[in-house]
């Protein structure tokens, strides 16, 4: 048995490679892709070198351009609270914040008003004076004159015998006194133009303080100048103020500011690139353009800008420029 296992091993073996090679030459050719080339179709264009503007990104905080303070030019107590002057709100421009009791002002206004109405008439009464002087003056001359021809024509007589002698000593003494009445009246409008002048300066001074104390008066109401929103309230009704004392601040609500913080280099760049250009001002920053961009969650704002001006130093702790 083992002899004939090993006679049919060969038999087998012949017939295994008869049907691989009639496999091998029977079955079908794999399809063969042909190669594809790599090249692509282009559009070919020359590019020119110019001149593009540099951007650059800074950042900032957001302050009030205009931040007004109402600051208490006199004392006195608040008789009256604006109902909504509270932090946050906003309030438009004429409205009457604060009144201080006026009362004390009131009274140097009438007084002030009291001493300007004395001091015009003393100058009317003045300038009277000055016109009655003179007419009474031209009178007096023209009797000075008449006694003079008098004294002249008794003089005469006298000389001819025709009159006595104290008819012409009364005359004389007439003449004498006439004369003394208008050096009398010369005096007195000699003096009455330096009295005019002290009663005008004294008049003026008078206008002054009448001016001051309207002007008291006026500050005794505090009125907001321009739309804001309230930021600062250091006042209460009823409470007492005093000068230079801050009773509220408030922030204007046209513009805001940026200082946004650009480094030295950007900067740099920014100034070149407009020096190229032909922008010769120092600093030319009229010829930039600006847009603000706050970006907060879901929101994004975007505000065209411009730049107003370079901060005064430069950051030293982050070497940028304002």
């Amino acid at each position: 048995m083992t002899l004939k296992r090993k006679l049919l091993f060969f038999p087998v073996l012949a017939i295994g490679i008869a049907v691989l090679v009639m496999a091998v030459k029977t079955r079908p050719d794999i399809p063969v892709k042909p190669s594809l080339s790599k090249s692509r179709a282009v559009d070919v264009m020359t590019l020119q070198q110019q001149a593009i503007s540099p951007q650059v990104t800074g950042f900032g905080r957001v302050t009030p351009k205009l931040i007004w303070q109402a600051i208490a030019e006199v004392n006195g107590k608040v008789i009256y609270r604006h109902p909504d002057l509270a932090k946050g709100q906003l309030l438009e421009a004429g409205t009457v914040l604060l009144k201080i009791d006026p009362t004390d002002y009131q009274i140097a206004v009438a007084q002030a008003e009291v001493d300007v109405n004395a001091k015009q008439a003393r100058l009317a009464k003045l300038n009277l004076d000055e016109k009655n002087l003179k007419s009474t003056l031209a009178i007096e001359k023209r009797r000075l004159a008449l006694s003079k021809d008098e004294l002249a024509r008794k003089t005469n007589l006298q000389q001819r015998g025709l009159t006595s002698q104290s008819e012409l000593d009364a005359e004389q003494q007439s003449f004498l006194s006439q004369q003394t009445r208008v050096q009398d009246l010369d005096a007195q409008l000699n003096v009455l133009p330096d009295e005019k002048k002290i009663t005008q300066a004294e008049l003026a001074a008078s206008e002054l303080a009448l001016q001051q104390a309207q002007r008291n008066l006026e500050k005794t109401e505090i009125t907001l100048p321009i739309d804001s929103r309230i930021a600062e309230v250091n006042i209460e009704q009823d409470q007492v103020v005093t000068p230079q004392q801050v009773m509220l601040v408030s922030h204007g609500l046209d513009d805001v500011e940026v200082d946004a913080q650009v480094s030295i280099h950007d900067m740099q760049t920014l100034i070149d690139s407009l020096e190229k250009k032909g922008v010769s001002n120092n600093p030319p920053l009229h010829a930039l353009t600006a847009h603000v961009t706050l970006s907060s969650g879901s929101f994004q704002g975007d505000w065209k800008a411009k730049v107003a001006r370079l901060s005064d130093t430069v950051n030293l702790n982050q070497a940028t420029v304002g």
